[in-house]
């Protein structure tokens, strides 16, 4: 077997996969994290505008399932309908603000040339 066949795992020779199994402690914690994680992102203003929006979308979906914004908050005791209306009121007052883009102004000659990167005249008087 030469090096370029060495570097493709073919399904018999691929290793072991790990067999993990989560205690109903550990999955209540993810859940925790998974919804103070969200509810972070609508308050810290450094987050991403798409983080934002996924948090956001995540918040607002009402579908059921092991991870969604409702089985996060059952698992706390929390009243999912409450905390979103309270997060989606938080967050429609917030409007996420983009971050101001800088302005590079570079000094310039008499000519209006900028005198960091000077526009060179072109030899043909193109």
């Amino acid at each position: 077997m030469n090096v370029a066949q060495k570097q493709f795992w073919t399904l018999d020779a691929a290793p072991p996969a790990i067999e993990f199994e989560w205690t109903r402690k550990e999955i209540r914690e993810l859940r925790f994290m998974v919804l103070a994680d969200a509810a972070r992102s609508l308050v810290d203003q450094r987050v991403s505008r798409q983080e934002y929006a996924e948090d956001l979308a995540w918040i607002e979906n009402d579908a059921w399932g092991p991870f969604t914004f409702r089985a996060c908050c059952a698992e706390q005791g929390v009243d999912a309908d409450e905390l979103r209306e309270q997060l989606l009121d938080y967050a429609g007052r917030r409007r996420f603000r983009a971050k101001p883009t800088p302005r590079m102004r570079f000094p310039r000659n008499p000519q209006g040339q900028s005198l960091l990167f000077p526009v060179l005249n072109h030899p043909h008087g193109v």
